[in-house]
């Protein structure tokens, strides 16, 4: 082989290496905080998201920024759901009304982009009711 070959072997190696590990770091980037935004759904995570967001100086702030948290979780979490429930039955419909014209290969593209897109509302990680404390 000679030295030109060796360096675009090189060059090209470089480049595939520098490709898959940019592809590895944004997927791990992209799991991570795709962790965080399903950590937000869970009943309970709300008040440890925000410690972390404002860093309490003190425990004394800690313990208000807990309880004023707290107070307004239960609330947040219904109308999180409520949202979900009232998007999946805009959907349900859009559906609908888009299936009495649409052939039948365009219905199923549909379904399927609906399908990618819809997830249902979480249940609560402890198995807390929707009971507010608000």
């Amino acid at each position: 082989m000679n030295s030109k070959t060796k360096s675009a072997l090189v060059l090209l190696g470089t480049l595939v290496l520098g490709i898959a590990l940019g592809a590895m770091l944004w997927s791990a980037e992209h799991n991570r905080r795709m962790a965080n935004i399903r950590s937000l759904r869970d009943r309970g995570a709300l008040p440890k998201v925000i410690e972390n967001v404002v860093q309490p100086e003190d425990e004394g702030q800690r313990e208000r920024v807990f309880t004023v948290v707290s107070k307004y979780e239960a609330k947040l979490y219904r109308i999180y759901h409520e949202m979900a429930r009232a998007r999946s039955e805009a959907t349900d419909s859009l559906r609908y009304h888009l299936g009495e014209f649409l052939s039948a290969n365009q219905a199923v593209l549909l379904d399927e982009w609906l399908r990618e897109r819809r997830r249902p509302p979480r249940a609560s990680a402890r198995g807390d009711s929707l009971s507010s404390h608000d």
